[in-house]
């Protein structure tokens, strides 16, 4: 018996609780979907069968293998477009996330270094809750089993902030992957929205799309990341010719995000440019820089008007809707606060209660925080704005010795909480998946450059 299994087999024994607790959800599992749902029992045994046979594979995967892995999710975020099984959408990273899970499982398992930080434990407190309210509203009729499914896709999204965060923290070189990876899907994604500007066969309703979503809402807000991040390497790139180049393709990546005409998405882009701005003023101007981006911005502003010269009228039209849309979005917003009871607005309706009034599976709160409070209650958004603010605190705190990570952590986290007003951003898949897997990248990078500063630093003292 090799050490990977004997190390199993220890950890089961020692902890048989969670093995009976991991058999009596599967029971659960099993027989709430064949009970009520044939076709998806059967594609989900099919995939659990699957994960079986490949699970011994699993445990011989490496951190290496995790990255690949994680490569895999982030390149199908941007690249692949969704599919229909039935009435549900499903994205090949809904299947990723299953073996990125086991594999997550496995390796810590081998490594055991995964260190619980006050985010991840405010983050295990808000799902801890949100699954006992959802639960209690199942087993007592009031919500269908199927809307379980709404946390199990929210604990997909925690899933991929872990496993960045992981091997942020833990795997040698997986910064530069990352890197490497975000500048690849965004050079084709920039080449995709320049072909629709240049042809004129725009796929989003008013706007430009992204390869994997047509939607010029998300479309947006995935370029506004997008082009944030591309700000965050080009400043960080040793190289002054990496930097012009990366410049460059940031000022492409914020055209395209005014091609998309979604005003959340511009609106916000711009406030957190200006708030970079704003912060680096007081800290580590670098005016090379700032002349380097406005001798681009000057040559790219004719030239973006040049490719989206029939959109400016768009996306001033759209603009002068805003007030319009907005008192829209209060009226629904009224409108779904209705349908919960005085226990419901404390303590919440249980994950899915806002498909109920809807009556469909599409996203139509068109506010995170008016979700939150149908499902989870002021309990649970107070919760979930500590597990924020818990972000928010983390990047102030490392601002001085990690600046640029933490700067744009902290921009990026800012930027979400605005969205979050108008948009269910947290939830909508791709731009919600972007934002959690940066965030544990940032937080994985910054809490790394952490250790090995003290680790630097006890070395001097003991070598002294």
């Amino acid at each position: 018996m090799e050490c990977e299994e004997i190390i199993l087999l220890m950890f089961f024994r020692k902890n048989s609780i969670v093995l009976v607790l991991l058999l009596l959800s599967l029971s659960l599992i099993i027989g709430i979907l064949s009970s009520y749902y044939n076709q998806l029992f059967l594609v989900t045994s099919a995939g659990f069968v699957l994960g079986l046979l490949t699970m011994a594979f699993l445990f011989k995967m490496t951190q290496k293998t995790l990255s690949i892995l994680s490569v895999s999710l982030l390149i199908s975020l941007f690249l692949i477009p969704s599919f229909s099984f039935g009435n549900i959408g499903l994205r090949v990273d809904d299947f990723i996330v299953i073996f990125i899970s086991l594999a997550l499982f496995f390796v810590f398992l081998k490594y055991k270094n995964f260190k619980m930080s006050a985010i991840l434990k405010w983050l295990f407190v808000y799902l801890t809750y949100s699954f006992i309210i959802s639960a209690v509203y199942i087993l007592s009729g009031e919500l269908k089993p199927i809307y379980m499914l709404f946390f199990i896709k929210e604990i997909q999204y925690f899933v991929y902030f872990l496993v960045f965060y992981y091997l942020a923290l833990n795997k040698n070189g997986f910064s530069y992957t990352v890197r490497k990876t975000m500048l690849f899907v965004s050079l084709l994604t920039i080449g995709w929205g320049t072909y629709q500007l240049i042809t004129g066969k725009i796929v989003g309703y008013y706007g430009i799309g992204i390869i994997s979503v047509s939607a010029p809402s998300q479309s947006g807000v995935v370029l506004m990341l997008m082009s944030i991040f591309l700000l965050y390497m080009s400043l960080t790139t040793k190289k002054k010719s990496n930097s012009l180049f990366l410049t460059l393709t940031m000022f492409l990546s914020i055209a395209m995000t005014f091609a998309t005409i979604s005003r959340t998405a511009i609106l916000i882009l711009c406030l957190l440019l200006a708030l970079y701005v704003t912060i680096s003023m007081f800290n580590r101007w670098n005016i090379k820089k700032v002349l380097i981006a406005v001798y681009i911005a000057a040559l790219m502003i004719p030239l973006s008007y040049f490719l989206v010269d029939k959109l400016v009228m768009s996306v001033l039209e759209r603009f002068s809707r805003f007030a319009e849309g907005a008192n829209g979005r209060i009226g629904f917003w009224k409108g779904f606060l209705s349908h919960s009871d005085l226990l419901g607005y404390i303590f919440g309706n249980g994950k899915g209660f806002m498909q109920v009034i809807v009556g469909t599976f599409t996203l139509k709160a068109d506010s995170q925080y008016i979700r939150l409070v149908l499902e989870v209650g002021i309990i649970g958004l107070i919760l979930w704005t500590i597990l924020i603010g818990s972000i928010l605190i983390f990047s102030l705190k490392n601002l001085k010795n990690n600046y640029y990570d933490s700067l744009f952590l902290l921009i990026m986290t800012i930027g979400f909480i605005l969205i979050g007003v108008t948009q269910e951003g947290y939830l909508v898949a791709i731009q919600g998946s972007l934002y959690w897997i940066l965030t544990g990248f940032f937080i994985g990078k910054i809490s790394r450059q952490n250790e090995d500063r003290t680790n630097k630093e006890v070395s001097i003292l003991t070598s002294q």
